[in-house]
């Protein structure tokens, strides 16, 4: 006997789909016609929904445009997080991140990326929007800041800052981890063809370019952008 669908899941892909086609339209059209001369009636029509239904999944024409990021860490990641050991904190942060962005996708491989390439367009073009999304971003940043807090205070030998408290150095640690991925998805956008194990790799890749810019000359010796890749691609698991 064939089980019966599960509604949750059927409700949820329903919930994923209507909020795609009011991105997908609100972006469209902002990206021809320029924000302050698209409407919500015009992107209700473009996505074929109701007013009522376009209120009910954001809460206004800038949240369609910019999109949601993640809200919090999806709970088994969370844990894993808090329960490992792993001594390259930033890097397991990372990972943590890009897994939370990977479950608050709305769309599958081809429309996310359509999406990401328009909305950077629309920032590079409307500064404002751009804002917008970077502080619609820090709320869930701070999330990620409680979260690393917890984390020193249950392993403190995972600390490398001292003199400081942990809050401070897990700030440090979103912000270099944040910087990171949004150097790695610029790269990625700009790569003609790409998945998403590449994305993985670019900020992964972007991390520690970073780390290598404030390190001593000394650490730096011997080491250039190629090992670099090559070292981060075997980090991630990917072959890019």
């Amino acid at each position: 006997m064939t089980s019966p669908p599960d509604q949750d899941s059927l409700r949820e892909r329903k919930r994923r789909a209507t909020l795609l086609a009011i991105e997908d339209a609100a972006t469209s059209l902002v990206l021809e016609h320029g924000y302050d001369c698209v409407t919500v009636d015009q992107i209700c029509a473009a996505a074929h929904v109701s007013k009522r239904t376009f209120f009910n999944y954001v809460p206004s024409k800038e949240a369609a445009v910019i999109g949601s990021p993640p809200r919090d860490v999806p709970p088994t990641p969370r844990r894993e997080f808090l329960d490992a050991a792993d001594p390259d904190v930033p890097g397991a942060l990372l990972r943590l991140f890009l897994a939370a962005f990977a479950a608050a996708r709305i769309g599958n491989d081809a429309q996310t990326v359509r999406l990401a390439h328009r909305r950077g367009a629309i920032f590079r073009a409307e500064p404002d929007l751009g804002v917008a999304r970077v502080t619609a971003s820090s709320r869930f940043q701070l999330r990620l800041v409680d979260l690393v807090t917890e984390h020193f205070k249950r392993q403190p030998h995972l600390r490398r800052l001292e003199g400081v408290a942990a809050e401070a150095e897990a700030r440090a640690c979103v912000a270099l981890v944040a910087a990171s991925a949004n150097l790695g998805l610029s790269s990625w956008l700009a790569r003609e063809a790409a998945t998403f194990d590449d994305l993985d790799s670019e900020c992964a890749l972007a991390l520690r370019q970073l780390a290598l810019l404030v390190s001593s000359p000394n650490d730096r010796a011997g080491t250039d952008t190629a090992s670099v890749r090559a070292t981060s691609s075997e980090k991630t698991g990917s072959t890019s």
